[in-house]
């Protein structure tokens, strides 16, 4: 593994990767299915409506957004730590 100094103390790369950013990312990654999947429930519950459905139309779109950072950043980083392994 490739240790950076951090303090006075070494800390593996892969470490910070599984204690910290791995679940920092899962948890936004929740967050943005629970917001998509509220719009789900928003645009379906107040299909009639004009002004609502729009408002879920928003939730859904952004939701799409959000689980797409998500994604992307996961892969990211995993491209990040394969990266910086093989170079070692």
């Amino acid at each position: 593994m490739f240790p950076i100094a951090y303090g006075a103390e070494i800390v593996e790369l892969a470490k910070i990767k599984a204690n910290i950013l791995r679940p920092f990312v899962l948890l936004l990654f929740l967050l943005a299915i629970v917001y998509f999947f509220w719009g789900v429930v928003k645009f379906i519950r107040d299909y009639g409506e004009k002004g609502a459905t729009e408002e879920g139309k928003k939730h859904l779109w952004w939701g799409l957004v959000g689980l797409v950072i998500m994604v992307s950043v996961f892969g990211l980083l995993n491209l990040l730590i394969t990266t910086i392994n093989s170079i070692r």
